[in-house]
């Protein structure tokens, strides 16, 4: 015979919302954003921040 496991705990599932849809100002800014090329300071920054996450994970 095998024995069956209670259950303790059950997670609360939340349904997935909708996604609102871009409009006028909203999409033009979104697009602008995307569009951005990031700073010569923001890449050396994230190569350091990059450096330091594979050092900590040895």
């Amino acid at each position: 015979m095998t024995k069956r496991k209670k259950v303790l705990h059950m997670a609360i599932l939340k349904p997935i919302q909708e996604t609102p849809e871009l409009k006028g100002q909203y999409a033009a800014a979104f697009m602008k954003e995307i569009g951005k090329k990031p700073t010569q300071s923001a890449i050396q920054r994230n190569k350091r921040a990059q450096e330091l996450l594979r050092r900590m994970k040895k």
